[in-house]
């Protein structure tokens, strides 16, 4: 194991013991942290390390443009690559470190890229077009097309697929984030290896031979903070989910995606019964809303805006996809043998 990867156990451990003697804090303030991040290191086979066919050093031909996807527009863009994310923390109190697990519930993540789509995000839809208060706030589908039934909508993942450490002190802040792909439950590693259209990034990684060993993204600086009493207004534009920092050439990428979605925004959504899980499709209201999630805050939130300064380094290790063994080889090779067995006896019964 890691040096890296005992210290995040070490953490993860103290705080959730820290937790368990001291009770959760009766504190109701709230805390948001966004950034973004760029592909700095990449370990795995040679065939898809985006920074073969880069200019000056940047990622502007990843995977997808190196394997067949050339002629999709926007892949020369170099925020293809990149990712935008955030933390939030709702029960906040002050300066120190919090560690965000798929277990201890402290708090959520998203973080998301043109190329590897929601890597973190809870994906939810719209009953139908935004409402007026948040079209003038500047919220729409990516693709610039007009708001619809079934649009998407990504908030942060309160049982988040990887953990996240974020230490603050003051204005300073860091984030260690690692997602281990071998910890996941099968059905998220999949989903998540698989990508979306138009990258069609498992197949691209399939045909290498290679898949998802690791994603992180670590890094420190100095935030632009701001802070205002919950209810008050002020935090309307504090972002929430989906506010992507990419350019318009790789949001498009993101299609039927609603950006930016902020406290504001969400809040609108919520009083006029426009946020599912599947959005309407036959006409018929859903029977489940998304229900809000600053319900029990008050006091007063704080914004720490990291993306003024240089992207975080976000770091994508791939690893070989492992051949069938010889025992399971020649279990395959019994079962075929048999089911032809199996075969020639109905065909010498009929």
């Amino acid at each position: 194991m890691s040096t890296r990867s005992v210290l995040r156990s070490l953490l993860l451990s103290t705080a959730l013991v820290t937790k368990v003697l001291t009770g959760s804090l009766a504190v109701a303030d709230s805390a948001v942290i966004s950034f973004t991040a760029d592909v700095a290191t990449y370990s795995g086979t040679p065939a898809l390390d985006p920074f073969n066919n880069g200019g000056g050093g940047l990622p502007s031909a990843p995977f997808a443009l190196i394997n067949g996807l050339g002629g999709f527009a926007g892949l020369a863009s170099p925020d293809w690559a990149r990712f935008s994310g955030q933390i939030y923390i709702p029960d906040f109190a002050g300066d120190g470190t919090y560690t965000i697990s798929p277990t201890n519930g402290v708090g959520g993540v998203y973080l998301h890229s043109p190329l590897l789509n929601r890597i973190e995000a809870v994906s939810l839809r719209t009953e139908g077009p935004l409402t007026p208060a948040s079209l003038s706030a500047g919220a729409g589908r990516a693709d610039g097309a007009p708001t619809q039934n079934r649009d998407d909508i990504y908030l942060p993942d309160f049982t988040p697929n990887g953990v996240a450490i974020v230490t603050i002190n003051g204005d300073d802040v860091s984030i260690d984030y690692e997602l281990d792909f071998s910890s996941l439950p099968d059905e998220n590693a999949a989903f998540l290896r698989n990508g979306v259209t138009p990258t069609q990034i498992g197949d691209i990684l399939v045909a290498e031979g290679q898949k998802f060993g690791s994603i992180g993204v670590v890094g420190s600086g100095t935030s632009v903070k701001q802070s205002a009493v919950i209810g008050s207004g002020g935090e309307d534009d504090f972002p929430y989910g989906g506010f992507n920092l990419f350019d318009a050439v790789a949001s498009g990428n993101l299609s039927n995606t609603i950006l930016p979605t902020t406290r504001g925004v969400i809040d609108n959504e919520i009083a006029a019964n426009n946020i599912s899980e599947d959005g309407m499709q036959t006409g018929t209201a859903s029977p489940v809303f998304f229900t809000d999630p600053f319900a029990g805050e008050s006091g007063t939130t704080f914004f720490y805006d990291l993306t003024g300064g240089p992207d975080l380094d976000a770091s994508i290790a791939l690893v070989p996809i492992p051949e069938p063994g010889a025992a399971v080889l020649l279990l395959l090779g019994v079962a075929a043998a048999a089911a032809r067995r199996g075969r020639g006896v109905r065909d010498a019964v009929v």
